[in-house]
């Protein structure tokens, strides 16, 4: 980007990682976040969502974990879409307890599950 005279923003990475994560290339997406610091930027709220839901796409659970500590220790506050995000990737891995506790702390922040994360829910409760 730079090379062609356009500044990167933060928007502009998380535009580029998403596109990076839907084509299942998780490196390349990992790469470019891992830049952003060395710009003088930080992540935002968006971009550790979006390499988030890359690694819980690709069953990468502790890599998932580690960015959702990162991102909580950095002050950046996850969203009601940043919770969804997790609480669907920990079903859909039949991490149910990691789900759960998500759920928990998605509704002391008094933010409510999109109907997606209701219907997971609701299936997984049938199932027991």
């Amino acid at each position: 980007m730079e090379g062609r005279g356009i500044s990167a923003n933060i928007g502009m990475y998380s535009i580029l990682i998403c596109g990076y994560c839907k084509a299942g290339k998780l490196e390349d997406a990992r790469k470019l976040f891992n830049e952003i610091s060395s710009k003088g930027l930080a992540p935002d709220v968006v971009t550790y969502t979006t390499m988030i839901d890359g690694f819980l796409r690709r069953k990468m659970l502790s890599a998932a974990n580690k960015l959702i500590i990162e991102m909580e220790e950095k002050g950046c506050l996850p969203d009601a879409r940043t919770y969804d995000t997790i609480i669907k990737g920990f079903f859909i891995a039949k991490e149910t307890d990691k789900a759960l506790h998500y759920l928990v702390k998605m509704r002391e922040k008094e933010f409510v599950p999109c109907d997606s994360v209701v219907s997971l829910l609701t299936n997984e409760l049938k199932n027991l």
